[in-house]
């Protein structure tokens, strides 16, 4: 079924649909642009007369069944790896609890059922080939299916979407931890005969605070050249964001680029569970990946950076989520106490 999508460094909606008559996959610009809302509404049309189109001729998804998920979330998701590899996973076990209820096509999934997929994701049976997940996971795979069902309703293939909206809270997650000195100095020295993944990854991370998925750094984005090098992120939402390229990674780029590559390391599947087993193996459980943008967040903290230099290099956007990263101790308090200091030394009052 039709999609439309964007892509990296270009201004205009891609569209992927499949021939009707060839069956054929064609993916091509729209020549509609992103930043234009009227654009942004033509484009959306035309996908829907592709879709109007595969569905008139007999095309692959005309019975209504799920066949074309696989293929709309490789277009719309094709510039974020990460992400498209998340949300294939997430289908994988969707469509695994479908098959076990039933749900042959979109219409027949009702909001009882999404409701019901949370305490079958938490512990699905064994036949299903899905792992258990977490409460919040299974929470990420509805999120998923909302927006599976959006685009099945836009193609006449379901009357409204029961995903949406189901009012499941999230558990509060642990507190990420700051990583201490010491933990640096046994993860630096275990990572050494790690893959590049790894190490290249925790290299960016320490000293740009990035989330996982972003230390995967488009090449053609650092720019040794300029004064200063600079390094351009995709954020969340796909968005950029520059910043001054750590000196300590001027070298290590300068190489990959020698190299020829294309990104900072090839991005394997499941990298965040990698993450959390190489923690584990170094004895440090309680670590994940993320505690890497919590202990640049604290150290800049406690240098005494600027409140708005410290958000825009690490790329947050709201004081509180950036106020709410940082982990400083009662013994960081010591430029208040030095600061106070000269009111030891005056008259006390009576008040």
């Amino acid at each position: 079924m039709a999609s439309i999508y964007p892509k990296q460094r270009s201004p205009y909606w891609y569209v992927q649909f499949r021939d009707p008559r060839t069956g054929k996959l064609i993916d091509r610009s729209t020549k509609l642009r992103r930043d234009d809302r009227e654009q942004t509404r033509k484009a959306k049309q035309l996908e829907a007369q592709h879709t109007a189109d595969e569905l008139k001729h007999g095309g692959l998804a005309a019975n209504g069944s799920w066949d074309w998920v696989a293929d709309y979330l490789g277009g719309k998701y094709s510039d974020s790896p990460l992400t498209l590899a998340r949300y294939k996973q997430a289908w994988f076990a969707l469509k695994a609890y479908f098959d076990a209820k039933g749900i042959r096509t979109p219409r027949l999934l009702t909001y009882e059922q999404c409701l019901a997929y949370v305490p079958w994701r938490q512990d699905p049976p064994s036949e299903s080939g899905v792992r258990k997940a977490a409460h919040n996971t299974a929470l990420l795979d509805l999120k998923v299916l909302s927006l599976l069902m959006r685009s099945a309703v836009q193609r006449g293939l379901a009357d409204s979407n029961p995903a949406l909206q189901l009012g499941i809270k999230r558990i509060a997650s642990r507190e990420k931890d700051e990583i201490t000195e010491e933990q640096v100095a046994v993860i630096e020295r275990e990572l050494v005969t790690e893959p590049d993944y790894l190490r290249h990854s925790w290299q960016i991370a320490m000293r740009h605070g990035c989330r996982l998925r972003e230390t995967c750094v488009d090449l053609r984005r650092v720019h040794l050249e300029t004064t200063p090098p600079t390094v351009t992120f995709f954020v969340k939402g796909r968005k950029e964001h520059s910043v001054m390229l750590h000196p300590e990674l001027i070298d290590l780029f300068g190489t990959m680029k020698t190299e020829g590559k294309r990104t900072a390391f090839e991005m394997p599947e499941n990298i965040s569970k990698k993450w959390k087993a190489f923690f584990k193996k170094c004895g440090f459980a309680n670590l994940s990946f993320h505690c890497t943008r919590v202990t640049c967040v604290t150290r800049l903290a406690r240098a005494g950076v600027d409140l708005r230099i410290a958000m825009d290099y690490i790329g947050h956007s709201s004081t509180l989520v950036h106020r709410i990263y940082q982990r400083l101790k009662p013994a960081d308090h010591g430029a208040a106490i030095r600061a106070l200091a000269s009111f030891g030394s005056a008259p006390s009052r009576t008040l």
